[in-house]
């Protein structure tokens, strides 16, 4: 078994695959890759946020846009604001219901 790296028409990556047999017999008797041409077996670089396959190997092609979207901190309300709109929804309930 072996574990080749999946890439789309553009080259990037697109998943994990596990093959039982990447070669077969040509009719000389000769063991022939039959690595599927959208695959590969290099494996992709730890911490590429989006893996390009260029032929030779992976490289980095996330925009500037597209990391900063990533790296994007939504924060969580504070306890202050929770609690301001906690008391806005009390207050707006009393009013409706007296």
């Amino acid at each position: 078994m072996q574990q080749i790296y999946l890439f789309n028409q553009e080259g990037i990556f697109n998943g994990v695959d596990i093959v039982d047999n990447l070669t077969i017999l040509d009719a000389d008797g000769r063991e022939v890759s039959v690595l599927p041409t959208n695959a590969t077996l290099i494996k992709p670089p730890d911490g590429l946020y989006k893996a390009q396959f260029d032929g030779e190997k992976w490289i980095e092609t996330i925009t500037e846009e597209e990391l900063a979207e990533l790296n994007k901190i939504t924060s969580s309300p504070t306890l202050k604001e929770r609690v301001d709109v906690l008391e806005g929804a009390v207050v707006e309930i009393m009013e409706t219901t007296l």
